[in-house]
């Protein structure tokens, strides 16, 4: 751990291996270490990053920054769920054997709003690039722009495309992995490691269409005889139907400031 005092500190703890308890166990031993270290009363900012090492070689990467009062609390939560979320998958070779974590800290909040965004072009031709202007307002009143080119793909169909300018934790409210059922550890490894990041800003292109899920496979734009033969009484419960085709997913290298906000916008897609 970094502190904000520019002080490094190392700690080394063994937690119990329990399904319930070790989540528990975890999330207490991270935010009292960082309580040991930090002031407890005020803001700061945390920068986690590390890995959950699984026996099987799989590694589930942690990258989180937290901003705030509450930034401790945040930062110890960021490890304790996704163990949580191994130790509930009940596979039979699920067995972690070592986190690691780096912490960063400093004082006050950095955090900003996404107000509002505009695109350059009303209309564009599949397979060109349009620009993104996002308007961030600081919590010190600052306003900034980010300027995010998106290229639509040469197979787009004319027709509107929907853009969504949002952060990580909006943006995965609708995102297609939150119906993944995953059919083994490998699977629950690469959606845990998929999830968006609530720091920093994603910007989507995508349609309203229908389409289904199964397993851990997206299946966009699926015709109605075939949403049909999913949908028989042989077959209940083994999809989820979604209504969202993404045809672009563009993650925003992060900013200065944690950035929350959504804006949606539209552009038309011409022959």
């Amino acid at each position: 751990m970094q502190t904000s005092r520019g002080q490094s500190e190392t700690v080394n703890f063994e937690v119990a291996k329990d399904d319930f308890l070790t989540p528990l166990l975890l999330n207490i031993s991270v935010y009292n270490a960082i309580l040991a270290n930090e002031r407890s009363i005020g803001e700061s900012t945390i920068e986690v990053s590390g890995e959950i090492k699984l026996k099987t070689g799989d590694t589930v990467k942690i990258e989180r920054r937290f901003s705030g009062p509450s930034a401790a609390l945040f930062s110890a939560g960021s490890v304790a769920i996704p163990t949580s979320a191994l130790l509930k998958s009940r596979f039979d070779e699920m067995e972690i054997s070592q986190i690691t974590l780096n912490l960063s800290s400093t004082d006050g909040s950095k955090t900003a709003v996404l107000e509002r965004a505009t695109v350059d072009k009303a209309e564009i031709k599949a397979g060109e690039t349009f620009e993104v202007q996002a308007f961030v307002r600081s919590d010190s009143g600052k306003v900034f722009v980010q300027k995010i080119p998106v290229k639509i793909p040469a197979d787009t169909p004319a027709g509107t495309l929907l853009i969504n300018v949002a952060d990580g934790a909006t943006a995965q409210q609708v995102a297609v992995s939150q119906h993944f059922v995953p059919k083994n550890l490998g699977d629950l490894v690469k959606t845990i490691n998929g999830l968006k990041k609530e720091d920093r800003l994603y910007v989507q292109t995508y349609r309203i269409t229908n389409g289904a899920v199964i397993g851990s496979k997206e299946l966009p734009n699926l015709p109605p005889s075939v949403l049909a033969t999913l949908n028989n009484e042989r077959t209940a419960g083994a999809y989820k139907p979604t209504i969202m085709t993404v045809w672009t997913d563009q993650e925003i290298p992060p900013a200065e400031f944690i950035i929350s906000g959504q804006q949606v916008l539209t552009i038309e897609v011409i022959k």
